[in-house]
This record gives structure tokens, C-alpha cells and sequence, in this order.
């Protein structure tokens, strides 16, 4: 009986820091993965998925990722190393993680006709919307795939990332030209787009990007979705900056993370990035054999934790012990009383914009382990603060 006992005890305390451990590791050792048809108007391989869900959990609902594969909106497909690695991954650590397909352009018009690129994307926009529309119903009927409707994320690598991007940020009509609304609905319809699951709305939690861009800056609002980018300066295909995709002058302009982040900034959108100097843009194409992929994988699993963990996580645990340096509670708001510790002495604290630009620097009167820290009115966002012993990430919350 005292053998049966301990082994309970033993096998509770796996359990329990497996459910501490979620969303941060890989807590399951297989995932399960089948293949559906999203839409209940196109019966093709466009619109398929591949759903990727962890064996023997037992959790009701999962936070729902879908990772949109690149290509260059001509050609890629779901089973792409980067969506099978990305997926498992993120399966692993228990969300629902799904690798869908989507409309592709053809070569000779895509190259011939920057009416047709456009109408390229916003069919990916359509097919995207009802591939998260598909989820929300099952939620909302058998939960077959037991996703969380408030929990959604969207993001992909190179065109994967553009659709993606294209689809939170686009938010109504009126931010569209008279030429731009014409092709919208000459490709898709409406907004809600043509490929099914109507009547199912939903809302996307937050976004990552690989490699990616918008179209216009602009469309970057006051109020939208968290966004993690990742890019390379030397893109030659999506350009870091502003310049044409595949750095072709027949191709639409395309605007990268850096221009994002000002217009991010700008509309006190919460966001972080990873930038790299000279990977070039495929980087990301070869899944876990990138060691930049790996870590870009590790960075977008601490952006999205403070949005799926239970709210009682510290979450100043898992992201701001970077070289030493605690920070209680992180996220925080403008006005909240920081606790700041070390291993070390403290003599002062500096707070920093995410582009490197000092805010603030309180120093203290004699060498301290811990000191407190009042955050000053400032936007949502990512944000660095720095000891002697180093620096550390502090999301700062509405």
C-alpha cells in the first residue's frame, strides 16, 4: 500500500509540473496528425489541413495556432519542413497546432499583372478566414479537435506570413482604395471572403511572422493583434525594408519589419522581433535543421505564453530571468510598482524603447539586491530594462 501511495504521490508531481510546463516545453512525446477539408465550398487540395494535436492529452481546449506556409503565393504546400517542425512543435507543448494549404496564383499571370498578385492575397485571406471559421464551429458543435475559440493564433513563413499579416491587419473596406475594394470583391466577395464556414466570427489573439511584410504599412491600426516578427536585413525576396516582392520591379510592393515596427510603435500595437544580419530570406525553410528557426520557435513560445498560460503563471519566471535579473510582475502596467532584484548589487536601473532608446534611469543611493521601479506612462509593448548584471524583457500591458 505505501508503494502504491508514493507512486501516486511520484506520478501526481509529473503531472503537475507537466501542466506548469505547458505551453513553455514539449510536455508530449508523439502528436497525432490528420488531414481534413476546411472549406464546405471547395472540395480541393487548396483547402486541407493538416491538424496536429498531442497524443494522450486530456486537456478540454487547446489554444488553436495555424502556421501558412510560403511560396511565393505560386507554389509551397503544408507538408513543408518548416509547418511539419513548427507544428509538432507547437503540439507538443499543447496548443492545436494546423498547417493549412491555400489558393495558389499561377506563374505566367502572377508575373504578368499586379491586379491579379493582389487578388492572390486577398484569396489566401479568404481561404485563411474560413480555415479558423472551420475550428470555431467545431468548437462550437462536437469540439472534435477541442481548440479554444479565444485563443486563437495566425502566422507563417515568407507569403505564408504576408497572407497572414494581410488578414489581421485588413480590418474594413474603408481602408482599401476604390481600385483595391473592386478587386476584393471581383476574387473573393466581401472581407468574409468566398471559401465557407459562414457565420462563425472569431477573433485572432495574436500573430507571428517569418520572413514577412504588408503591403502597406498603413494598415497597421490602434487596437491590433499582438504581433512577434522576424526578419533579415539582407532579404532579397521580402525586403526588411519597403521594395517589390522577389525583388522583381513587376511584383507589388511589399513593406518588412522594419517599416512594421514604426507603424507598430506608432499605434501602441504590442509586438517583439528577432532581427538577423545576413541569413538572407530562406532561412526558415528548413524547419529545426535552421538553428535560427530553433530560436525563433523558442522566442514566439515565450511571446504567446503571457496569452495562453492561466493568469495565476508568474510569468516573470519564464521571461524576465535573463542573466539574473527578476522582475515582478511582468506583464505589467503603466503606473505599476516594479520589484527589480539580482544576485548582485543594483546601482542602477535604466528602462529602454525596444529600438535601444533609453527612457528612464533611476540609480540608487547605495548598492542594493532589490529595488523598486514605478513603470511611467508609456504604450503597450515590449520593453528592456538593465542592471549591472545585465538586461531583461518587460512586457507592458493596456
Amino acid at each position: 500500500m505505501l508503494r502504491f501511495l508514493l507512486a501516486l504521490v511520484f506520478f501526481s508531481g509529473l503531472s503537475l509540473q507537466a501542466q506548469k510546463d505547458r505551453f513553455l516545453k514539449e510536455i508530449f512525446d508523439s502528436v497525432r496528425v490528420v488531414t481534413v477539408t476546411y472549406s464546405d465550398v471547395y472540395q480541393d487540395a487548396a483547402h486541407k489541413a493538416d491538424i496536429y494535436t498531442p497524443a494522450k492529452d486530456t486537456a478540454g481546449k487547446r489554444p488553436l495556432l495555424i502556421y501558412v506556409h510560403g511560396g511565393s503565393f505560386i507554389a509551397g504546400d503544408k507538408g513543408s519542413a518548416d509547418c511539419v517542425d513548427f507544428c509538432t512543435r507547437f503540439a507538443k507543448m499543447g496548443y492545436t497546432a494546423v498547417s493549412v494549404n491555400y489558393r495558389l496564383g499561377t506563374l505566367m499571370q502572377f508575373m504578368q499583372s499586379k491586379d491579379y498578385q493582389m487578388q492572390t492575397v486577398m484569396r489566401s485571406l479568404a481561404d485563411i478566414k474560413a480555415a479558423i471559421r472551420f475550428f470555431v464551429a467545431d468548437a462550437k458543435g462536437n469540439n472534435i479537435y477541442r481548440t479554444d475559440p479565444a485563443r486563437i493564433f495566425l502566422g507563417g513563413y515568407s507569403a505564408g506570413a504576408v497572407a497572414a499579416l494581410h488578414t489581421a491587419y485588413i480590418d474594413s473596406l474603408s481602408e482599401l482604395t476604390a481600385s483595391e475594394q473592386q478587386l476584393l470583391k471581383s476574387s473573393i466577395g466581401t472581407l468574409e471572403g468566398d471559401a465557407g464556414n459562414a457565420g462563425h466570427s472569431f477573433n485572432i489573439k495574436a500573430l507571428f511572422s517569418l520572413a514577412g511584410a504588408l503591403h502597406k504599412p498603413e494598415w497597421v491600426s490602434p487596437g491590433e493583434e499582438p504581433v512577434w516578427l522576424a526578419h533579415s536585413r539582407d532579404d532579397g525576396t521580402v525586403s526588411y525594408n519597403c521594395a517589390p516582392g522577389l525583388g522583381l520591379p513587376n511584383v507589388l510592393e511589399l513593406c518588412g519589419t522594419g517599416k512594421l515596427m514604426p507603424a507598430l510603435r506608432s499605434k501602441n500595437v504590442l509586438y517583439d522581433s528577432m532581427i538577423l544580419e545576413k541569413e538572407g530570406h530562406g532561412w526558415p525553410s528548413g524547419g529545426n535543421g535552421n538553428a535560427d528557426f530553433r530560436g525563433a520557435l523558442d522566442k514566439i513560445t515565450l511571446f504567446f505564453y503571457p496569452m495562453v498560460a492561466p493568469k495565476a503563471t508568474q510569468v516573470s519566471e519564464i521571461s524576465g530571468m535573463q542573466q539574473g535579473i527578476r522582475i515582478s510582475p511582468n506583464p505589467a502596467s503603466t503606473g505599476t510598482i516594479l520589484r527589480i532584484s539580482t544576485q548582485h548589487t543594483i546601482l542602477f536601473v535604466r528602462l529602454y524603447q525596444p529600438d535601444g532608446k533609453m527612457i528612464l534611469e533611476q540609480k540608487c543611493s547605495s548598492p542594493k539586491n532589490e529595488v523598486s521601479f514605478t513603470i511611467p506612462q508609456l504604450p503597450p509593448g515590449i520593453y528592456w530594462m538593465e542592471t549591472e548584471s545585465g538586461c531583461a524583457k518587460l512586457v507592458i500591458e493596456r
